[in-house]
């Protein structure tokens, strides 16, 4: 089964060096060893830019955002978020992917454009990376947004619109991930037509516990069939043996993905209570 790929990070002022370093691959020129994973060897297609001509790095891109709002980021706040796309699936299906190796830089392009133009075109660099198992992009955006803010002073109240980086607005909780997943397979699906390939919405956390679930208790029941059908002594332990282990193995999946489910959960209720106005005083 093939699949659009799309992940998302919180970047702070102290992260975009080494963002900076990787995306736009300067580890040689900062004395660093290149990691494992990247192969010059294999590079078919790769570029960086910043969206301004006159920016060097990311963090002058971020800047001169940061300026043009009139924003001042307090300290540790996230200042940017850094999108990852790319398309993967079976060997038939990369095949059919790489046949046009133009359409697949296109589809890259057009990511950065439907990203950006979610962040209101604040797209601060675009960085196509082929020198890895599989061709992706990396695109750094501002997560600014307008927020009513409340004033109050000896000469009145009311309220005002400023400028504010919000990425909680965008990445702020399952819901909003969710939905960004739900979108970008939107974006997605039309793209299969082109290739040749269909491509499919990952299952999420919850669906994929309960379909687990589901296969397991069936396996069990079979295993249980057999062992009532068993001949031998010998026959009946074996199957008990497969028993045993497909339990344990279930345990400990159950509880891997329960306490993964269970933290969504636990991150939904201070969501809800933030929207409640708990955090509206910080506008974050």
């Amino acid at each position: 089964m093939a699949y659009g790929i799309i992940r998302v990070r919180n970047l702070s002022a102290g992260d975009l060096k080494l963002t900076e370093i990787h995306n736009a691959r300067k580890y040689e020129q900062m004395g660093m060893k290149l990691p494992d994973n990247i192969d010059p060897q294999r590079c078919r297609d790769g570029e960086h830019f910043h969206e301004s001509a006159g920016d060097k790095t990311i963090s002058e891109g971020v800047n001169k955002y940061l300026q043009l709002y009139g924003i001042t980021p307090r300290k540790n706040s996230v200042v940017a978020l850094e999108y990852v796309v790319a398309l993967s699936g079976n060997p038939k299906e990369k095949e059919k992917m790489n046949r046009d190796p133009n359409m697949l830089v296109q589809f890259l392009d057009d990511a950065s454009d439907w990203i950006s133009k979610r962040h209101g075109n604040n797209l601060v660099s675009f960085s196509l990376h082929g020198d890895e198992s599989n061709l992706h992009a990396h695109i750094v955006v501002l997560p600014v947004v307008e927020k009513k803010v409340r004033w109050k002073n000896q000469k009145g109240e009311g309220e005002r619109v400023e400028n504010r980086l919000c990425a909680r607005d965008y990445t702020g909780g399952p819901d909003l991930l969710r939905k960004l997943q739900d979108e970008f397979h939107q974006f997605v699906e039309p793209y299969g037509a082109k290739m040749g390939v269909k491509f499919y919405r990952g299952t999420k956390k919850e669906e994929q516990l309960k379909e687990y679930t589901k296969k397991t208790s069936h396996e069990l029941g079979l295993l249980r069939q057999k062992l009532d059908l068993a001949k031998t002594e010998a026959e009946a332990k074996a199957v008990k043996l497969e028993i045993e282990a497909k339990k344990a193995e279930f345990e400990i999946k159950q509880g891997k993905d329960g306490r993964i489910v269970e933290k969504h959960r636990e991150q939904q209720k201070k969501d809800d209570k933030w929207k409640k106005g708990l955090g509206f005083k910080r506008g974050f």
